[in-house]
């Protein structure tokens, strides 16, 4: 524990812990003021779990006791609301830059490969995003189009039943979800879980509310220090994707063809001004 903060050992070990501890470990990560002040008890009944739970999430971190474990996370809490940000002072631009030159290319090579050849092989796909992910997952599904049909989007204005009912084995749905997660999305990953053939998150962290129904897990930290919340780096990991997806189909062959009958239309309809 010398080296890692207490919150990215959580993200670390969140794999081995029990379904309920983690739960626990949720709560710790997306409620950090309560996690600091509530007993192991008032813990345990927020997330529906046993005292014991609790106390035993505490032994699997290494402590002794949950006293030892809130007393820890109390001191790192509070730390970071004392001092702030590492990089408070930073301007936006320069905060963009240094997130984005943090992105491991290399160690996404293996997800980005997967999720393209989901979002090819399905017969049909479904993109889903609420409140701040919505502008991501339209401009995801906009973009998609360019390569292959059957593109559908769910935003907090088009959640309607025959969208879940739709859902088959032969769907593959894509689903974008940060803090603070929209109930929604909760209810589309619940329903593509028993519906849909396949269920893609891009979350902040494996212990979200949606990533717990999720075939594939894309973690991407986007916050960087207190509430401050990066559009632009969602963007820029899916542009990643699109990369991806255009390669595969280019390999396919179905690119090209698409491309060619979509500018036909647009000609036709006159769509753009050049």
């Amino acid at each position: 524990m010398d080296e890692l903060s207490l919150k990215d050992l959580l993200h670390e070990r969140y794999n081995s812990f029990s379904r309920g501890q983690k739960k626990v470990a949720g709560f710790f990560l997306t409620h950090a003021s309560e996690a600091a002040m509530l007993t192991a008890g008032q813990i345990g009944e927020r997330t529906d779990v046993s005292e014991t739970t609790v106390i035993r999430f505490s032994h699997a971190l290494g402590y002794r006791g949950f006293s030892e474990l809130q007393e820890a996370w109390r001191t790192e809490w509070l730390g970071v609301q004392e001092h702030g940000p590492v990089y408070a002072a930073e301007s936006i631009p320069a905060k963009e830059i240094r997130m984005l030159e943090g992105i491991d290319t290399e160690a996404l090579e293996p997800l980005l490969t997967k999720w393209s050849r989901s979002l090819l092989q399905a017969e049909r796909v479904v993109i889903a995003g609420f409140d701040g992910t919505y502008a991501a997952a339209y401009w995801l599904a906009f973009s998609l189009r360019g390569f292959r049909k059957r593109i559908h989007l769910i935003g907090p204005e088009t959640m309607q039943p025959e969208e879940i009912l739709d859902m088959d084995k032969s769907t593959c749905v894509v689903l974008l979800s940060f803090p603070r997660y929209h109930y929604q999305s909760k209810a589309v990953a619940e329903a593509a879980s028993g519906r849909a053939g396949e269920l893609l998150v891009m979350t902040d962290h494996a212990s979200s509310p949606p990533a717990a129904s999720a075939d594939s897990v894309w973690t991407a930290s986007v916050a960087d220090g207190g509430d401050y919340r990066s559009a632009a780096y969602t963007i820029t990991l899916l542009e990643m994707l699109l990369e991806k997806v255009e390669h595969h189909a280019d390999e396919l062959g179905q690119a090209a063809p698409r491309r060619k009958e979509l500018e036909k239309l647009y000609a036709a309809s006159r769509r753009y001004l050049e």
